[in-house]
């Protein structure tokens, strides 16, 4: 009887260990951001376009699970934007940004995906 007890506790333990939120910190300005092949302190204050051309916020700073690697982006988004509230930076994941020859970021991802994105507080 005890194995059955034991096996449904791993379970629901695991299950809320895959929902926790995974702590971010800055990245330092000189580790080199991927895929963008440029630093931390580079992609600060980079415009961030949606995809019809529009720029919808800027690059707040990179975000990673170490100082030394960046997986995420804190975007403050423009006031007015519609997208989330004005005062709200929100957390982007890399592989959702596309660098533009122009030196912008495009962020692939519809208005309701972005209502979803994690806010960011520093």
């Amino acid at each position: 009887m005890r194995f059955p007890i034991l096996a449904a506790t791993l379970i629901i333990g695991a299950s809320t260990l895959a929902h926790a939120k995974t702590k971010l910190v800055d990245i330092d300005d000189e580790v080199v951001v991927h895929p963008f092949n440029l630093t931390a302190d580079a992609i600060e204050e980079m415009n961030v376009l949606d995809t019809r051309g529009n720029k919808i916020g800027e690059i707040e700073e990179a975000l990673g699970p170490t100082k030394q690697r960046a997986t995420a982006v804190a975007v403050d988004l423009v006031d007015g934007s519609g997208l989330r509230d004005d005062d709200e930076d929100i957390i982007v994941p890399l592989d959702a940004l596309i660098l533009q020859d122009s030196g912008s970021l495009v962020l692939n991802a519809d208005a309701k995906t972005i209502k979803k994105y994690e806010v960011f507080s520093d």
